[in-house]
């Protein structure tokens, strides 16, 4: 039986309201496009810290212990004491194992007045190794970077110099945004840099 015109028409109709849902649900389901972040090393404008007490003594930092809920490429923020939410197309450019370190060498480099840093694991002697643990780095709805570490020093025969410290900080994000969050992110670890350097200008 052929189609009449009206039969046609509603054929045409239902083929054009149905091309019309697959083009919005292939809109609605789009990938957005992810971005990539990294730490960056913070220039306080503050002066280097008296190197006197330490000489041109070898600086080791590491082992960074990292709990397992920051071990991943989304960027994390806290919306409550038991909810985390994981930024998908906020990522970081690199893990955090290998951000941090870096980006503390760069601040303790600066605030101390050296090149003498080095990573764990390293290949030669030690004269002071920092031991970092990390129990917070995150933001908290991306308004406020909090940044919680641990952390001792070592001398080269692996004495105890300086028994654990629990350090804390809490840095606006400006703007309230990922971008913004990362930089504050970036503050706080410059600060925890700038107290391990005041720590190390004491030993004798």
């Amino acid at each position: 039986m052929k189609d009449t015109p009206r039969t046609f028409q509603l054929t045409t109709g239902r083929l054009v309201v149905l091309l019309a849902i697959a083009l919005l649900v292939s809109g609605c389901t789009r990938t957005q496009p992810v971005s990539y972040y990294q730490l960056s090393a913070v220039d306080s404008g503050r002066p280097a810290i008296d190197t006197s007490a330490i000489g041109e003594a070898v600086i080791g930092i590491g082992p960074l212990l990292l709990p397992e809920y920051l071990d991943r490429p989304q960027i994390v923020n806290r919306e409550g004491p038991n909810l985390m939410q994981l930024a998908e197309t906020n990522r970081w450019a690199e893990p955090l194992a290998v951000s941090i370190p870096r980006a503390m060498r760069e601040n303790l480099a600066a605030a101390l007045a050296t090149e003498s840093i080095v990573y764990y694991p390293w290949s030669q002697a030690v004269d002071y190794q920092i031991i970092i643990e990390i129990i917070r780095f995150e933001g908290e709805e991306s308004r406020e970077a909090h940044l919680e570490a641990v952390w001792s020093m070592q001398d080269r025969e692996g004495n105890i110099v300086l028994p654990q410290q629990r350090s804390k900080y809490q840095v606006r994000a400006t703007p309230a945004d990922s971008e913004g969050l990362v930089q504050a992110l970036s503050q706080a670890l410059g600060r925890l840099s700038r107290e391990i350097a005041e720590k190390l200008s004491e030993k004798r």
